[in-house]
Order: C-alpha cells, then sequence, then structure tokens
C-alpha cells in the first residue's frame, strides 16, 4: 500500500520535509524515534521510510536508506530535508525551548546558505568531539566540522542530495559507510552545543571507540558537564 504523505511543511518559505528512517523489524525503536521528534514543533508530521532489513550487507541497507530520503527531495523539489534515524535520542533533561530553539537556528542556517546560493550539504543535530570545530557564527552557533557528524540526526542540503544521487554504492569507498562519505563533503556543520546522540550507542556492534567514549562521557557526567566538556575541547581549536 503506498503511504499517503502529508503536506510539505514549510520554514519561512522554504518548502521540507522530516523524515525518519527505520525497519520493518525495528517498530519499538520507531514508536521511540517519533516521540522524541514530536518534541520539536519545527518539524512538521514525519514521513516515515521503513525497509527490510539488509541483513547480508547492513551499510548497503543504510546507505540505500539515505537514498531513498535525497530521491524524494529530488523529486519533490524540496529546499531541504531533516533527517533521523530510527535510534536518535535528544540529550536527557534538554529544557524543550533550549531543544526547539537549536533545531531553529540550524534550520535558519541552512535557509541563509540556501537563499543565498551558498553550498551546503548537511547541518548535523549531534556531533563528537574529535576533528577539527570551525566556528563560524558566534559561540553556541553553528560550527564547521570535518570529522565530526552523526548522521542520526541532520539536515541535508541541495549539495548533499545531488552528491549521494550521482554515486552508487561501492563497499569500498569509505567502507561503504554514508555517514563517512558525507563527512567528506566539504559544507558540513553541526550546531553547537550538540542536542542529538545514537540511542544505545554503547551497545552497537558498529560503534567506534570514540562514539562509546562519548556515550561513557554522557552517562558517568550527565549532559550538563559533558556540554562544558565539548566546549572545552571547542575552544582548543
Amino acid at each position: 500500500m503506498t503511504q499517503q504523505l502529508p503536506p510539505p511543511s514549510m520554514f519561512h518559505n522554504l518548502k521540507f520535509r522530516t523524515f525518519i528512517l527505520s525497519t520493518f523489524d525495528a517498530t519499538e525503536r520507531l514508536e521511540n524515534t517519533i516521540e522524541e521528534v514530536s518534541k520539536v514543533g519545527l518539524l512538521g508530521t514525519p514521513v516515515v521510510l521503513r525497509s527490510i532489513r539488509d541483513t547480508e550487507d547492513v551499510r548497503r541497507g543504510c546507505w540505500n536508506a539515505h537514498m531513498r530520503v535525497v530521491s524524494m527531495i529530488k523529486s519533490e523539489k524540496l529546499d531541504f530535508g531533516v533527517v533521523f534515524e530510527d535510534d536518535l535520542k535528544f540529550l536527557d533533561g534538554l529544557d524543550p525551548k533550549i531543544l526547539n530553539d537549536s533545531v531553529a537556528r540550524s534550520m535558519e542556517f541552512a535557509e541563509n546558505r540556501i537563499k543565498t546560493c551558498m553550498p551546503l550539504d548537511a547541518v548535523f543535530l549531534g556531533h563528537l568531539p574529535m576533528g577539527s570545530l570551525m566556528p563560524i557564527t558566534p559561540m553556541g552557533g553553528i560550527v564547521r566540522c570535518d570529522r565530526s557528524f552523526l548522521t542520526h540526526a541532520m539536515i541535508v542540503g541541495p549539495n548533499w542530495v545531488d552528491k549521494l544521487i550521482s554515486t552508487n554504492y561501492d563497499r569500498r569507498v569509505y567502507n561503504g559507510h554514508v555517514d563517512q562519505f558525507l563527512a567528506k563533503q566539504p559544507n558540513v556543520f553541526s550546531v553547537y552545543p550538540m542536542i542529538a546522540f545514537q540511542r544505545n550507542l554503547e551497545a552497537s556492534e558498529h560503534a567506534s571507540t570514540m562514539d562509546k567514549c562519548l556515550v561513557y562521557l554522557r552517562n558517568t557526567f550527565g549532559t550538563d558537564k559533558l556540554c562544558k566538556l565539548t566546549e572545552s575541547v571547542f575552544s582548543k581549536f
């Protein structure tokens, strides 16, 4: 049965959709993510894109899921998309106003780049304290990042849409990781401080050592101290 899509959402005069990516065997994860996304009023009614889990190549399955997103953005001539994977978790105890303001700040940044014809691949709603974080707006705004990314919660722009559509999946390229491929694009940014994590990352066999370290710090010190830690790391660049 074809999914009846809600009308696209509007941010000022830009047209976008919010997407949630999941598989048919992950109903609980999907429900949790829908609940998380509902905390942000700006995001509108999400389009849920479910697929059969690719048990032979999970990275290919992830790649194809993101390909569905950019194909819809292209075919509907949307200005941008907001993408969440089904293990999204916003920071525990985050004030709803701060959460909504952070998402709004990210969307305003994307809007400004799109309207002024500046290139945009993605604005991440979470990042890892690694690689380079170069401030391009005042503290508490947006940073340019290279190896710091979280494809589980992000705004995707026109440049990434065109790039992914024109690229075939190849496990030999960045080990088939769509997030590593995106992180290598020249115009990727992150809201700062970060507001999103990958839920249960510490239990994931695909999590990197840095990912697990970050989750350990969050669980040990709590959200407030972790944000101060990222600010400390940020100030060194």
